[in-house]
């Protein structure tokens, strides 16, 4: 067992069966760059978060409570120090959990288990997305469709085919943030 310091609580190295509801938030340009209690770069564009008492790194699923919207995140950080919050998650988390505008949300957090170090796991980070809408899509693609020839859903499922075939990672999250900031409007 290990003693954490900010909050002097004794947890398991693997605590299995973690599952609790509280208060999000997120954090982003201010700590864009900066070193993570792990060691990791942090970048507001990753699906990170931020826990005061889960291992680092670990992996959990997060779900806003007011859209059932979820994605699993990698816990990377310390935090938050604010307030009753249980959970930080980076801007691009809270985007596709809707509510970054709104500032914070009430969450469920369920620890998955521990996570690899040094480990690009953004895209299977954003497969686990679960949401009333398609996390990722190219609007272009929309565009070079000529109708009738096409029907959305042929247009669609060739948008996700570029997308997936020709664009890297971080454009994909990208675009899956537009997606999702068009839904909460």
């Amino acid at each position: 067992m290990a003693a954490d310091a900010a909050r002097g609580q004794i947890l398991e190295p693997d605590p299995a069966g973690y599952d609790k509801d509280g208060m999000a938030s997120w954090y982003g340009l201010n700590f864009h760059g900066r070193r993570t209690a792990n060691g990791e770069t942090f970048s507001r564009s990753e699906l990170t978060a931020a826990h005061l008492d889960l291992p680092l790194p670990s992996y959990v699923r997060v779900t806003n409570l007011a859209n059932n919207r979820s994605i699993i995140l990698r816990v990377n950080d310390r935090g938050p120090y604010v307030g009753n919050r249980l959970l930080d998650v980076s801007e691009q988390a809270a985007e596709l959990l809707a509510f970054q505008r709104k500032g914070s949300t009430h969450v469920r957090v369920q620890y998955i288990g521990q996570a690899p170090k040094g480990v690009d796991d953004a895209a299977m980070l954003l497969a686990s997305y679960r949401g009333p809408t398609l996390p990722v899509a190219d609007p272009l693609a929309f565009a070079e469709v000529e109708a009738p020839t096409a029907t959305i859903e042929t247009a669609a499922i060739s948008a996700l085919n570029r997308l997936v075939n020709n664009h890297a990672v971080e454009n994909r999250i990208e675009v899956s943030f537009q997606v999702a900031a068009q839904a909460e409007d």
